[in-house]
């Protein structure tokens, strides 16, 4: 099997790699991909494109990064089957291919984080091209099962699957739970890049409160933002070594989101490998990785439940939480490898010629939410 990996325009894997031997990069390459490499899949990345301001308009007209495909067309017409990560790179491979009229679009697993999240915000002729061109997908690929129901109330006939994340396990490894044997306040890890995240709620639940610590790791915020609060630091974070050090320093780690479908999920995943209770916002990506009795669950925009669940959940229940947490994380395999694997075996599933139809696979090992919850 020849695959082909299509990444952004910026992502060079050569460079990626040296990050990763710098400690900055969490794996070998984006998303851990070369872990599906053997005898028998032979895994190729596409080519870095400059950030031209012509490449940069027809991406803005579009949608969608036409010309970085078009760069490495030839790579995608030599796979079998090509691997996305986002919509813009998936998008413009359905996109050529209607262009030159081709009735079988290239195999590929098309995968979606933003689109379907923003779908009514995008304007009219933007929806009609996209759901054009989703329509001859292969498959369409989510991190999130709150995507699928929305996706087929769009594209009905869409094949959709829930195709879970991973993170690095040389990164990350798999640390058991350590209590802080410490006096003082509470230690709170509040951390995420995406644009989804509540900071406002951080900063009402445990700004200026003496019983909290709170460090914030984001580079979405400007650190005048936090002048008003005393116990809030806002360190800068950039390798691999410091962001574990953050994580393992506290007593929680806080995945603040506003109303979403797709956020939070490599922050809690990153936190539980490493042993450190989460308590996150009851939207987004991560009630689709664990039960409510493995992560504390918040309502979105409460600071006051998020407060309470700091202080309700004495070391014995983050002790168990952790503990049943990082069971469904080994069981599901929610390491970069696992999420090769898992490309990997959909490629062969649709790669198989005497297969029918494929099924959707909407929620296969979704967890059972707990009506329980340790923060009451």
């Amino acid at each position: 099997m020849q695959v082909l990996v299509l990444l952004r325009r910026q992502l060079d894997v050569l460079e990626w790699k040296k990050r990763h031997h710098d400690g900055l990069a969490p794996d070998e390459t984006p998303y851990g991909f070369h872990f599906a490499q053997s005898d028998d899949c032979n895994i190729v990345f596409s080519r870095p494109s400059g950030n031209s301001l012509v490449a940069r308009i027809v991406q803005f007209l579009l949608g969608f990064d036409v010309l970085h495909t078009l760069k490495n067309w030839d790579l995608v017409n030599s796979a079998d089957i090509v691997w996305t990560a986002t919509e813009t790179d998936y998008l413009s491979v359905l996109f050529i291919s209607w262009l030159q009229r081709r009735k079988t679009p290239p195999k590929l697993i098309a995968q979606n984080i933003f689109i379907f999240n923003k779908w009514q915000s995008l304007s009219r002729l933007h929806r009609i091209l996209f759901k054009r061109l989703i329509k001859s997908a292969s498959v369409l690929t989510v991190h999130s099962d709150k995507y699928i129901s929305v996706i087929k109330s769009i594209v009905p006939d869409a094949q959709v699957r829930l195709l879970r994340f991973g993170v690095s396990a040389d990164s990350f490894p798999l640390t058991p739970f350590h209590e802080n044997r410490r006096s003082g306040p509470l230690r709170i890890v509040a951390a995420g890049n995406d644009r989804t995240r509540d900071w406002e709620s951080v900063f009402k639940a445990f700004g200026n409160d003496e019983r909290f610590d709170v460090t914030v790791a984001t580079q979405n915020l400007k650190s005048g933002a936090l002048r008003p609060y005393r116990n809030i630091r806002f360190p800068t974070i950039g390798s691999i070594a410091e962001f574990r050090e953050c994580y393992r320093s506290a007593d929680f780690v806080v995945v603040p989101m506003l109303e979403n479908l797709y956020s939070g999920i490599t922050v809690a995943l990153e936190a539980t490998a490493l042993g450190v209770p989460v308590i996150s916002s009851d939207t987004g990506g991560v009630p689709s990785y664990f039960a409510g009795d493995e992560v504390i669950f918040v309502p979105p925009g409460d600071p006051v439940a998020l407060r309470q669940a700091a202080l309700n959940t004495d070391s014995n229940a983050r002790r168990a939480m952790v503990l049943r947490a990082q069971r469904r994380f080994v069981r599901d395999d929610y390491t970069s490898a696992g999420l090769a694997q898992r490309y990997l075996a959909l490629s062969r599933e649709l790669l198989d010629e005497k297969g029918g139809a494929m099924p959707d696979h909407e929620t296969s090992g979704a967890p059972a939410r707990s009506s329980a919850s340790l923060a009451d």
